[in-house]
């Protein structure tokens, strides 16, 4: 607040005394509210408030216009009222207002200049000279900012906001503009997901003095979800204000906005999002900058705008890609990073590649290393490493054996790493995963006790199928399997029509939803069949008839003659390396297990073809490796029944047990390859 100024100055013309009394303007550039016993603050006179910056304009004033910033909505009201003891007289001598009402003249808002614009009549004959008068900028009945002036002759005396006089006016009208700007109070960060110890959004003092946030309104993107800021709340220059959700009585939720009002109802500040922010959004830089999402949670304090460590490795091929091994990175952060001078690795620390200068991944973005360009493939058991230009660790992935597709995390950026679907180079990882859950066996007419549909897991791990949703040809018939339903691998489970609540046509169709409404697995059929359709082979197969019925157990297929009889194989599909890596080459061909005989352990024989060997194998606790005692850790080599040559040999089998003698398969002799000799 400008400290008021008095000047007396005689001034004689035409002989005749007048007495010029001047009053110093009141400019509320430096008001930051109601009367505070914080010595920080200015006090305000009785009755002002602040919404922001008023500065009065020349020539009433050295304040600048900023359309950018002009708040259009803070003022209602311009009165003039006579000035007595520190208060306004009786009723207005004038006013103005942007919709003038019945006495009023037009108060202009010049949104392109930045400005409220009046004219006053210097001449009006309610002004009385030698009479102190006050020109107020009202919001309703509250004074936002005022200046003082003095009536000569029908004229004005009056000083600038910086104290010294300015000459009168020449005119019989004076322009009187200002400029409101815009609080510098802004949302600085949100936290919209458990917080600590709710919900809660930062406001920050942009500006450089104390500013009064009374009356303000917090909402969210519901009108009807409000708080008003309570009278007295102040914030200091580049400092913070915590309003927390046990304040402001609602949530914040995952597609939201917060947005803040000034006491005049003018939109101060907002910011709107999508999602949950993994730790919260803030202003990078604080108080100034875009919301992004922030490293770190800063509440109450600076917004944390280092770059986090937000590239990682998101999927790697390791065996024969396009056109060769490559790993790729991908950003999960809200900001680019430059990469320049970064150090990718494998396992192998003289295997290095760095980064060009100028690289930048964009937040969301890709970059794949080529191996073509790091000079360097990765191996079936290998890793990839990356170190930032200082040589500290940034992110790194390992694997022992080659993926069938590729490795990369689920959900993409984020999630551990596992084997994709499909190759995604350069895109957002495949993460769907092929379901297990199979429509198996299908009864529609008569069966006991009424329709039913069995499902099968062909997967090697049990499946929550809960909330799964099971439908016929008509969606208004749908059933969701009951919580808590778990299907084993290799299991079954029976929807009976007395469950599902309809029965099954002739014609139709058994379909199976996912909890998210994709289809898993659909047949259709258009007659009702002899006994049941399934799947043969069972889980795997097409549809057939069935030999016989065979609810909830193993699909009973048909035999077509002369063809043999189908046996399914009863053990996983899957398919694990059973021995060291590189031990035996490609040439272990027949392979017999031969079960522990009492001190004797268990024992796994193979024949070795080209060199004509046969191995005993030993299991370690995770693999079957060649038996390093009695000469065995080399194999044996095999002759035919007349001591020479070198078996190709092709199988082996006993009888009652090794010690009794084994039986070797041999095609060719090696050392003759070119006669056949079983």
């Amino acid at each position: 607040m400008i400290t008021l100024l008095t000047k007396r100055m005689n001034w004689m013309r035409s002989g005749a005394a007048i007495a010029l009394l001047t009053v110093a303007s009141c400019s509320d550039s430096t008001v930051s509210g109601p009367g505070t016993t914080n010595p920080k603050r200015a006090v305000a006179p009785v009755g002002t408030i602040s919404v922001g910056a008023l500065r009065w304009l020349p020539p009433l004033g050295t304040g600048v216009a900023n359309a950018a910033n002009f708040d259009a909505n803070a003022i209602t009201r311009v009165e003039i009222c006579a000035w007595v003891a520190n208060t306004c007289s009786g009723a207005s001598v004038s006013a103005f207002a942007p919709v003038p009402g019945a006495g009023e003249s037009p108060l202009m808002v010049n949104t392109a200049a930045g400005r409220y614009e009046a004219t006053f009549n210097l001449l009006n004959a309610k002004f009385t000279a030698r009479k102190t008068y006050r020109i107020r900028a009202l919001q309703g009945s509250t004074e936002v900012g005022g200046l003082l002036i003095d009536v000569v002759r029908g004229r004005w005396a009056l000083t600038r906001t910086d104290g010294t006089l300015a000459p009168l006016m020449a005119a019989n009208t004076l322009p009187v503009q200002f400029h409101v700007a815009l609080p510098l109070i802004k949302i600085n960060e949100v936290e919209s997901n458990i917080g600590v110890p709710g919900d809660w959004v930062e406001l920050y003092n942009a500006g450089t003095t104390p500013f009064d946030i009374s009356g303000f309104v917090f909402k969210d993107n519901n009108d009807a979800n409000m708080y008003v800021v309570p009278a007295g709340t102040y914030i200091d220059a580049g400092a913070y204000f915590v309003l927390n959700e046990a304040q402001f009585g609602f949530g914040l939720g995952a597609a939201e906005s917060a947005r803040l009002y000034g006491a005049n109802g003018s939109l101060v500040d907002t910011y709107s999002w999508l999602t949950h922010a993994t730790t919260t959004y803030g202003r990078c830089p604080t108080g100034t900058g875009a919301f992004v999402t922030m490293t770190t949670v800063t509440k109450g304090t600076a917004n944390d705008c280092s770059i986090p460590n937000s590239v990682k490795f998101n999927e790697v091929e390791s065996s024969g890609g396009v056109p060769g091994d490559w790993a790729e990175l991908f950003n999960t952060g809200g900001v680019s990073v430059d990469m320049s001078g970064y150090v990718f690795k494998d396992n192998d620390d003289t295997h290095t590649y760095t980064i060009p200068a100028g690289t930048v991944i964009p937040a969301g973005g890709y970059f794949v290393i080529e191996e073509a360009v790091m000079g360097f493939g990765l191996g079936s058991a290998d890793a990839v490493r990356l170190f930032d230009a200082s040589g500290s660790p940034r992110d790194s992935y390992s694997w022992t054996a080659h993926a069938s597709t590729t490795y990369g995390r689920c959900p993409n950026g984020t999630g551990a790493f596992i084997t994709m679907t499909s190759v995604t180079k350069g895109a957002v990882n495949d993460c769907t995963v092929p379901s297990v859950i199979k429509v198996n066996e299908v009864e529609s007419s008569g069966g006991a006790p009424g329709d039913w549909v069995e499902l099968f897991n062909t997967g090697a791990s049990s499946v929550n199928v809960s909330g799964y949703v099971f439908k016929d040809n008509d969606d208004s018939h749908a059933y969701a399997i009951p919580a808590g339903t778990i299907i084993a691998p290799g299991g079954y489970l029976v929807l009976d029509e007395a469950a599902f609540g309809f029965g099954l046509g002739s014609n139709e169709s058994a379909r199976l939803f996912d909890t998210g409404g994709a289809l898993l697995d659909t047949y259709s059929w258009t007659v009702h069949a002899t006994t049941t359709y399934g799947r043969c082979p069972n889980g795997t197969g097409a549809f057939v008839t069935m030999s016989t019925v065979t609810k909830g157990t193993v699909n009973n297929c048909p035999v077509v003659p002369p063809g043999p009889v189908v046996e399914i194989w009863p053990g996983s599909n899957d398919v694990t390396a059973a021995d060291g890596l590189n031990v035996f080459g490609q040439n272990l061909s027949g392979l017999v297990y031969e079960a522990a005989v009492g001190s004797s352990p268990d024992v796994l024989w193979g024949a070795k073809n080209g060199v004509g060997s046969i191995y005993r194998l030993i299991f370690n606790g995770s693999i079957w490796t060649p038996d390093l005692t009695n000469g065995w850790a080399n194999g044996k080599a095999t002759k035919f029944t007349d001591g020479t040559g070198e078996t190709d040999t092709e199988d082996l089998t006993f009888t009652t047990g090794s010690a009794a003698g084994m039986y070797i398969v041999s095609e060719r002799n090696n050392s003759n390859n070119a006669v056949s000799r079983p």
